[in-house]
């Protein structure tokens, strides 16, 4: 998605979300991506990933970038009950973009795997 239609569409539908972004981009920046860059799940982890014994969802867009799509593969070389779910006409923005499909998704999901004790 082009930036000035992702800045439109963030403007229309979550206003003030862009300026708050830059308002909290220190902690972005210096802690929050420092820990994501720090979590490892990735190939060495197949092992890790083939024990998760619960059902797990991927939804994905459409129109998503290259690095998803091959977290998405990974997790369904990886995990072995896992459903993925694509919502068309979507890239990073899906909830935003797309909002009922989105929410539609992990519904019929916990409908088909109830949530047990």
């Amino acid at each position: 998605m082009e930036r000035e239609r992702c800045r439109t569409l963030l403007d229309e539908r979550v206003p003030g979300s862009v300026e708050q972004a830059v308002k909290d981009a220190d902690t972005f920046f210096g802690v929050e991506l420092p820990a994501l860059a720090a979590w490892r799940f990735d190939a060495d982890d197949a092992d890790d990933a083939a024990a998760i014994r619960q059902p797990v969802l991927s939804v994905l867009g459409s129109d998503t970038q290259p690095l998803w799509v091959e977290v998405a593969a990974f997790l369904r070389s990886t995990v072995p009950d896992i459903e993925e779910c694509v919502i068309d006409g979507v890239g990073h923005l899906l909830p935003i973009e797309r909002s009922r499909p989105v929410a539609e998704a992990p519904a019929r999901f916990l409908a088909r795997h109830p949530i047990t004790a």
